[in-house]
C-alpha cells in the first residue's frame, strides 16, 4: 500500500498549474493507494459544481488531470474548513482508487466560525484495500503554542473520533516539528497514535506498507 500526504499551498504558487501537473503525474506514476491533501483552495466567488465543491477546487482539478491519464480511476472527498487569505475556501481532501465505505467529517477546534481561519475541521474515510476496511484522515491542525486554538485540544478531540478496533492512518498538515521533544509528536506518542497494536501490525505486514511523505458538511463523491 502506497500513501501520500502533501500540505498543496493551492493557487498560492507560482507555476502553479506546473506544479499540479507535477502532482499529477507523480500520482500516476506511483499508483498511491490514498492521497491526503491539506490547503485544498477554491475561490469563494467560483461557480459551484456540486455540494460544496467548485470549479477551481484544487483537488478536483488534480483528479481531473489524474484521471485523464490513469488506467485507475481516482474518486475525491472534499471538506471545507475556513476562509484564507479572504478570497479561498480553504478544506481538506482525500483522493483514492479504492471503494469508500463511508466518510465523515469532524470539527476539531473550539470555533466553528467559517469566518475565522483558525477553525479546523477534519475528513475521514474508510476504504476498502483486499478486503480490509481501513480508516484514513486528511488533518490539518493549529500549533502546539498558539493559546487560542493549541493543537493539544484539537488532537484530543481528533483522538476521540478514532476507532480503536481498525487499522487507521493520521495523514495530513500538525504543524509540529517532530524533533523537538515535549511537543506536539511527543504528545501524539504518548497517546499511543504511532505505536500500532499487535491486531495492527499484523494487518500492516499483510499490506506490505510503503509510506511516502511529502513537505509541503456535506461530503460529495466525484467519479471521471
Amino acid at each position: 500500500m502506497k500513501l501520500l500526504t502533501l500540505n498543496c499551498h493551492s493557487w498560492i504558487e507560482e507555476n502553479q498549474l506546473e506544479k499540479l501537473d507535477i502532482i499529477a503525474k507523480d500520482i500516476i506514476e506511483k499508483g498511491y493507494d490514498v492521497v491526503a491533501l491539506q490547503e485544498v483552495n477554491q475561490l469563494i466567488k467560483s461557480e459551484t459544481v456540486e455540494g460544496n465543491i467548485k470549479e477551481d477546487n484544487f483537488a478536483l482539478v488534480l483528479m481531473n488531470r489524474i484521471n485523464e491519464v490513469s488506467k485507475e480511476k481516482y474518486s475525491m472527498y472534499y471538506e471545507k474548513s475556513h476562509i484564507g487569505y479572504d478570497k479561498y475556501e480553504e478544506g481538506v481532501a482525500l483522493l483514492t482508487k479504492h471503494k469508500v465505505q463511508g466518510v465523515k467529517t469532524y470539527l476539531v477546534s473550539k470555533n466553528d466560525d467559517f469566518r475565522i481561519w483558525k477553525t479546523r475541521k477534519i475528513l475521514k474515510a474508510s476504504i476498502l484495500i483486499e478486503g480490509q476496511e481501513i480508516d484514513f484522515y486528511s488533518c490539518h491542525l493549529g500549533w502546539w503554542e498558539d493559546e487560542e486554538e493549541p493543537f493539544r485540544e484539537q488532537f484530543d478531540n481528533l483522538y476521540q473520533t478514532i476507532d480503536k478496533e481498525k487499522l487507521t492512518f493520521l495523514m495530513g498538515d500538525f504543524n509540529n516539528n517532530a524533533f523537538i521533544r515535549n511537543e506536539g509528536y511527543d504528545y501524539m506518542i504518548k497517546r499511543d497514535c504511532l505505536i500500532p497494536t499487535l491486531l495492527q501490525k499484523l494487518r500492516m505486514m499483510e499490506l506490505q506498507l510503503e509510506v511516502k511523505l511529502q513537505v509541503g458538511m456535506k461530503i460529495k463523491r466525484f467519479k471521471a
